[in-house]
C-alpha cells in the first residue's frame, strides 16, 4: 500500500467519524430533548440543549479547518 493510499484511507476514515459522531449527537441529542420536553422536564431539556451545542459547534469547526476551509473560500475569492 502506497503513502498515497494510506493518506486517502486516514482521510475516510476521519469522514466517517466525524459524520457518524455528528449524526449521533444530532440524532440522539435531539430525540432526547423531544423526551424530555414531552415529560415536562423543562430544565434538564434546556441543560441538554447547553450542553450538545458547543459540542457540535467544535464537531464543524473541526471538520471545516480540517478541510482548509477559509473566508476567501467561502466568499469564493480568488487572490491568484
Amino acid at each position: 500500500m502506497s503513502a498515497e493510499d494510506r493518506e486517502s484511507r486516514k482521510s475516510w476514515v476521519r469522514v466517517v467519524v466525524t459524520y457518524g459522531a455528528a449524526g449521533f449527537l444530532f440524532l440522539g441529542g435531539t430525540a432526547l430533548i423531544i423526551v424530555l420536553l414531552f415529560l415536562g422536564n423543562n430544565q434538564e431539556a434546556l441543560a441538554l440543549f447547553q450542553t450538545l451545542v458547543p459540542v457540535a459547534a467544535a464537531i464543524v469547526s473541526y471538520w471545516f479547518a480540517g478541510r482548509g476551509k477559509t473566508s476567501a473560500d467561502s466568499q469564493g475569492g480568488n487572490n491568484g
